[in-house]
Order: structure tokens, then C-alpha cells, then sequence
């Protein structure tokens, strides 16, 4: 599924549904890149000309927990 909005998502694979929203970015989000060598790490550019680091927020349950919804906030926007 193809979502064009000012978010970032985090998908399960096996039943398609977002596991975290990212909120941040003002414009179209149009690349998200894992970070290889940090996998908790994500990187987003946006149309708004912005590009945001995303990790686990200090005191966040790891992101594979089954219980995790949509609207659990497990990652936090770096500066």
C-alpha cells in the first residue's frame, strides 16, 4: 500500500498494517532510508525540504513486540 502524505510509517509485513506513525514532516514524505549499520535508525526526506532522523524513543519497547499499535509512539524524532 502507497500512502502520500506528511508521514512516515512503519509497516508490519505479514498482516499490512502500520506498527508507528511518524509525525514531522510538513509536506509530501517522498524517501525513507533504514540506516545499515543502525537498524533502530530511519531517515525521511520530505517536499518540504526538510530531511528527519528517526530513532527509538529513550524508553521505548522494542518495535517487533506483538503488542504494538498504531498509535504507540516508539520512535522519536531526532534533532
Amino acid at each position: 500500500m502507497r500512502v502520500l502524505d506528511n508521514k512516515v510509517y512503519v509497516w508490519h509485513l505479514k498482516n499490512e498494517q502500520p506498527l508507528v506513525t511518524l509525525d514531522g514532516h510538513s509536506r509530501t514524505v517522498n524517501c525513507v532510508h533504514w540506516n545499515p549499520r543502525l537498524p533502530d535508525m530511519i531517515a525521511s526526506a520530505s517536499d518540504d525540504t526538510t530531511v528527519r532522523i528517526w530513532g527509538p524513543a529513550a524508553n521505548a519497547s522494542n518495535i517487533t513486540d506483538p503488542g504494538i499499535t498504531s498509535n504507540d509512539s516508539h520512535f522519536s524524532q531526532h534533532h
